[in-house]
């Protein structure tokens, strides 16, 4: 399959689900996924090509195709009648045990900062849109997720979106945050169809001055943004 998502994304969704609905089978969710259309992966460790399981989700080193993804996610729609699912689970991320390791260290290095690490990150591990940041200030962003030619846009990734940008913005020291989301161009409605989708996000929040703001440098800022990048790998699908 096309590797476009990284598996970090199935990670916080599966993390999320085993700590607040542990009776939902995600195994089983694969497993009815590849009777109805199988999806194909090579083990890592095996070097064997096979169907995907719940092993491989939950792997930090596999791909995944946007598609296999958008299936997961319909399927977990279909199991937890909740609108706002999504925006729930993007605001999860700092609650997984990778991200716990750096979120100590999110105040020392702002909002501004924050904004740019995400950008890098998403370049680097989605691979079926691009991050351009319009407006960069002390209490405000404006970024666009353009998406590549003939992805298909979804509601729920919107709503991650908006959740997880929340999330890293409240945990680099600001409060008050309101993150709002508009589309420019909806893009390709289905599978096979032409054009780009793109979706412009807006975060408004007040930037909290701290002990550690007071103390934030360059050196310290850099520092602390590699070690977010060694132990926190993932953006918004």
């Amino acid at each position: 399959m096309p590797k476009q998502i990284a598996s970090l994304t199935f990670i916080s969704v599966v993390s999320y689900l085993e700590e607040n609905y542990p009776s939902i089978d995600i195994e089983k969710i694969i497993n009815n996924l590849n009777n109805e259309t199988p999806n194909y992966i090579e083990d890592l460790e095996t070097g064997e090509v096979g169907l995907v399981a719940l092993s491989h989700i939950k792997s930090e080193n596999y791909w995944f195709s946007q598609l296999f993804f958008n299936s997961f996610v319909e399927s977990i729609k279909e199991n937890i009648p909740d609108s706002n699912l999504f925006y729930k689970i993007g605001k999860s991320p700092h609650k997984a045990h990778h991200f716990l390791k750096t979120a100590v260290g999110m105040p020392l290095i702002g909002p501004k900062k924050m904004i740019e690490f995400i950008q890098r990150e998403n370049d680097k591990y989605n691979r079926t849109k691009d991050i351009v940041i319009l407006k960069l200030e002390n209490d405000h962003v404006v970024f666009r997720a353009v998406y590549h030619n003939g992805i298909v846009p979804s509601s729920f990734g919107m709503q991650w979106g908006s959740g997880l940008l929340e999330s890293y913005i409240l945990l680099s020291g600001a409060t008050n945050v309101e993150v709002m989301v508009k589309c420019i161009d909806k893009g390709p409605q289905k599978p096979g169809d032409e054009g780009k989708g793109v979706y412009e996000f807006e975060a408004r929040y007040n930037k909290k001055l701290t002990f550690f703001n007071e103390l934030r440098s360059p050196r310290i800022a850099e520092k602390t943004l590699h070690l977010l990048t060694k132990n926190h790998r993932a953006f918004i699908k």
